[in-house]
């Protein structure tokens, strides 16, 4: 877990650069990269949440549909978001997540990650 980047106001940097970067799917990845290794404490989950990493997350997968890199690392923020309270279930659900999972999984189906991560998140949106 990188937790001293955290404590130094890391989830901030994260939510700027990919405001001010949404173009770049490398980009984009790195900061999905950053915010999955971050995912091991709920807290700081619901703080990214808080700062409109949602909406950021979700507008990335939708806006590279071809890159592997980002789905995957993407996909597994939204399963680890997913894991957190109903509120951050229920904007998942507003932003039509299930749907841009769902073409992630249609666009990668030799990407293993997307294939069985998705299908959690699918789940666990639609289920609960």
């Amino acid at each position: 877990c990188m937790l001293p980047i955290v404590e130094c106001g890391g989830l901030d940097a994260v939510v700027q650069t990919m405001q001010q970067h949404p173009s770049s799917a490398s980009i984009q990845e790195g900061a999905c990269n950053a915010m999955h290794n971050v995912g091991c404490d709920s807290k700081y989950l619901e703080q990214f949440a808080k700062l409109g990493g949602v909406s950021l997350v979700v507008g990335a997968l939708r806006n590279h549909t071809s890159s592997l890199g980002l789905a995957a690392k993407g996909i597994h923020v939204l399963g680890q978001l997913c894991a957190g309270d109903n509120s951050v279930r229920e904007q998942l659900r507003q932003l039509d997540t299930v749907g841009v999972v769902q073409d992630a999984i249609q666009e990668h189906p030799d990407g293993k990650e997307v294939q069985e991560v998705g299908d959690e998140v699918v789940r666990l949106l639609v289920t609960q």
